[in-house]
């Protein structure tokens, strides 16, 4: 078997000419298939165990609480990489250019998609929770622009067929967030510690990713960018319904029944 491609440098102009043979995305799948099942192996087990303990140290209100930040951090993260990534990924060919068209892409709507969160937080989350997921709410406003700059290495990896990068990456994001989340549990923290753990596994994750796959800095290119919209402006928009969809339950229960009902619909 071939060894996994050496990890980019910041100077490297990172072009790829295109697909692949398929002999490459045989041995590739049949690598990254194994990588793939080690990583969901541990994350699953670290996150099983961190959940049980977690719900005998928190109230279920904590957890409720939680599930409303669920929907920005998912958002923040998934949003760039399904619209930027994806539209990075699939292009037959790569440039230099683009990465630096979509990190500036990306970038840009996470910083517009933080502001917007604080004013949902002010005027919507306040007057159907409470003061303490506003806070929460107004906290995560930062995981867009972690999101924003994740997406670009994640995508390169992905691209080059590294699942062993992205398994480790993942693995490191899910194996901090536990202990991180345990440790400002025993600090006192409830609700706190369930987000700003995450917070902190994302943190890991994205320098992590960065080591592997170092990107150029943002710089605006308008060919770049009309090449990456028309798959990645759809993509990212499809990413509300979906997040919608999987967390909308959460934020209504919270709404209607409050925090302590909203947790014990999300640990059940």
């Amino acid at each position: 078997m071939t060894e996994a491609p050496s990890r980019l440098t910041a100077d490297e102009e990172l072009v790829d000419e295109g697909a692949r043979s398929t002999e490459d995305l045989t041995e590739a799948a049949a690598q990254g298939l194994r990588w793939i099942a080690y990583a969901r192996v541990i994350i699953e087990v670290a996150l099983f165990a961190s959940a049980v303990v977690l719900a005998r140290m928190m109230p279920p209100a904590a957890f409720g609480i939680f599930a409303v930040i669920v929907i920005v951090q998912e958002l923040a993260v998934t949003m760039p990489m399904e619209g930027v990534g994806g539209a990075l990924v699939q292009r037959p060919t790569l440039a230099r250019e683009h990465l630096q068209a979509g990190l500036a892409l990306t970038v840009l709507t996470g910083l517009a998609m933080a502001a917007l969160t604080v004013l949902v937080a002010i005027f919507v989350v306040r007057p159907l929770f409470d003061h303490t997921t506003e806070v929460l709410v107004i906290a995560q406003a930062p995981y867009f622009l972690m999101g924003a700059i994740f997406a670009v290495p994640i995508s390169v990896l992905r691209r080059r067929l590294d699942f062993r990068r992205v398994s480790i990456v993942e693995t490191l994001q899910n194996t901090t967030r536990a202990p991180a989340t345990l440790g400002l549990a025993l600090l006192g923290l409830d609700a706190p510690a369930l987000v700003f753990g995450c917070t902190i596994g994302m943190a890991v994750a994205l320098v992590a990713a960065l080591f592997y796959a170092p990107v150029p800095l943002p710089r605006w290119r308008g060919q770049a960018v009309r090449d990456l919209l028309p798959y990645g402006g759809p993509a990212a928009l499809a990413t509300f319904a979906w997040t919608g969809f999987r967390n909308g339950d959460y934020a209504v229960i919270g709404s209607v029944l409050g925090p302590n009902a909203a947790g014990l619909y999300w640990r059940g």
